[in-house]
């Protein structure tokens, strides 16, 4: 991407939170029944998908003779261990306090329920309070049953909770193309700067894709590695994948 001219400026962004101990947790369960570690094809399946719909792949994959319902639960007996830990990635503080100084709004759009989110996020009072309350978790009412990614509603979603608080100032709406969303295999939720969504998952970069935002893929090493004969029409035209969100140059985007 050498240029913004087609693009209007960003006015909003989005954020990701972590896969990392995900796959920890999926592997220690894989373990209690004698079934090898997450293939790295499964992995990316389940990467953005909502918990319970996470859960019935690997089922499907793996072959363990428990409903999805007992493995979620197995699951998140495992979370209320290990989220606590859940570090921000890199170059994520740096961002929203350059953001935050822009006057640039922030969204979080995660596909976590509010449990987990909870879990997560707890001790990372410094990174959320950027919110303002503007984070839209997977289980929220307001998205329907069955449309978490790679469906674009939890983005439009969080782009109508910003346009609410925007028209209650007496500011325009913005478009979707004002919207960037980040993704980052540290981080398992989005944040949404107008016209910028960052995203890890596959999911996550179609559904940002689709609710016609712009986005930036940070992938997982490995992720990319897998895909990286099609990593070019996975993110499109016009949007960018990066190595590491300190990698962000947001002049790029007239940030």
């Amino acid at each position: 991407m050498n240029s913004t001219e087609k693009f209007p400026q960003i006015k909003a962004c989005l954020l990701i939170d972590s896969e990392q101990l995900y796959t920890e947790i999926t592997n220690e369960l894989l373990a209690r029944y004698n079934k090898p570690s997450l293939s790295i094809e499964t992995k990316i399946k389940m990467m953005g998908i909502p918990g319970l719909e996470a859960t019935k792949i690997l089922i499907e994959w793996s072959g363990i003779e428990v409903s999805a319902e007992q493995l979620y639960m197995e699951a998140s007996d495992l979370q209320k261990i290990k989220f606590p830990g859940v570090k921000e990635m890199p170059g994520c503080q740096k961002l929203l306090n350059y953001l935050k100084n822009k006057k640039i709004t922030v969204a979080l759009a995660t596909s976590s329920s509010i449990r987990s989110f909870k879990l997560k996020t707890d001790h990372l009072g410094h990174i959320f309070s950027h919110f303002n309350g503007r984070i839209i978790r997977g289980d929220d009412p307001r998205i329907p049953e069955g449309r978490g990614k790679p469906a674009p509603d939890i983005y439009i979603l969080s782009l109508k909770v910003i346009n609410e608080e925007r028209k209650s100032k007496n500011l325009d709406p913005l478009t979707p193309q004002e919207c960037l969303v980040f993704g980052s295999y540290s981080m398992k939720s989005s944040i949404q700067v107008s016209n910028l969504f960052l995203e890890d998952s596959i999911a996550g970069v179609k559904a940002g894709r689709s609710a016609g935002m712009r986005v930036v893929w940070v992938p997982e090493p490995v992720v990319l590695e897998y895909y990286k004969e099609e990593k070019n029409d996975i993110i499109g035209p016009n949007n960018e994948i990066l190595f590491s969100l300190e990698d962000f140059e947001p002049r790029r985007y007239g940030l």
